[in-house]
């Protein structure tokens, strides 16, 4: 198979993400009626709706290769994902639900972790829980759960940072409430975060949302541009996300470390997802670098 370099698939991105319907670029398997070719490489070309080729416009055609490498044209839709669970937990873990009042989008707190620079113990989600477009700033109040009206005592602490283009945000947890550091709601046996390691194609994974609770998925397509994202298709055709899961953390199941942060998901279907690299995140935020592995 050929390898393909950062720097060529950042030339090919900027090529094929002008395109007109073209949503995401990453590399992956080439699918062969739906089942993934192991042996085959691919450039995979996200568009909304894929149509016969009579129905393409000139500026709406993908080409069959770049650089030697086949393309393969991929039927997805991603929006951010919230929703409104309205259950309050007295222990504060990964899994649960959260809100920022004035964005008015409840999402999940995908796990509490230590932040290098003060020392304090911090709540990771995704950015758009806590902003959207000029609502919602740093220093905002962040509650658990989401009820209406919001009770002071479900205050959880207020909005430490927030970085566009990773999608991920944190929040500067109070003592009011037991925290528990990389701990993951699983029932009555909270899975703990072993580690964090980056993505890699086929790799077996897991989340749990305030949505759609713990669901499984293998990691599709990997596009590592600045924001390292990449993407999870359900496992047996299941659901795999659904509003409300949005910084959730995907996690390895075979070393329990985590891999990404849910930042998106198919509206339609409900059995794609797309996810920023929790490595990346991690290396950018400065959050608990002894958890930092390499594959």
């Amino acid at each position: 198979m050929k390898k393909i370099s950062k720097k060529m698939f950042n030339s090919i991105y900027k090529e094929l993400i002008r395109i007109r319907g073209v949503n995401y670029v990453a590399i992956g398997y080439k699918e062969i009626n739906g089942i993934p070719d192991t042996q085959q490489i691919a450039i995979r070309v996200h568009v909304t709706k894929k149509r016969a080729e009579s129905e393409i416009f000139p500026d709406e055609i993908i080409p069959k290769s770049v650089n030697g490498i086949p393309t393969d044209v991929i039927e997805s839709l991603w929006v951010n994902e919230a929703n409104h669970l309205q259950q309050r937990f007295s222990d504060l873990r990964g899994g649960i639900q959260i809100i920022n009042p004035i964005v008015k989008l409840a999402g999940t707190l995908g796990g509490i972790f230590t932040d290098l620079i003060t020392g304090n113990l911090i709540g990771l989600t995704a950015a758009h829980n806590l902003k959207s477009g000029q609502i919602g700033n740093t220093g905002d109040e962040v509650y658990q759960p989401s009820l209406d009206p919001l009770n002071v005592n479900d205050f959880i602490g207020t909005i430490h940072s927030i970085n566009t283009p990773l999608d991920a945000g944190t929040i500067l947890l109070n003592t009011k409430r037991n925290l528990f550091q990389k701990e993951i709601v699983n029932g009555n046996t909270p899975i703990t975060i072993q580690g964090v390691i980056p993505p890699s194609l086929g790799m077996q994974v897991f989340k749990v949302g305030c949505a759609t609770g713990f669901t499984e998925g293998t990691i599709d397509d990997i596009s590592p541009t600045t924001s390292e994202t990449f993407t999870i298709k359900s496992i047996n055709n299941t659901i795999l996300s659904d509003f409300g899961d949005s910084g959730a953390i995907w996690i390895d199941r075979d070393s329990e470390c985590a891999v990404g942060l849910h930042i998106q998901g198919n509206p339609i279907t409900h059995k794609n997802a797309l996810a920023s690299s929790i490595h990346r995140i991690f290396s950018v935020l400065k959050l608990d670098t002894n958890l930092l592995h390499l594959q």
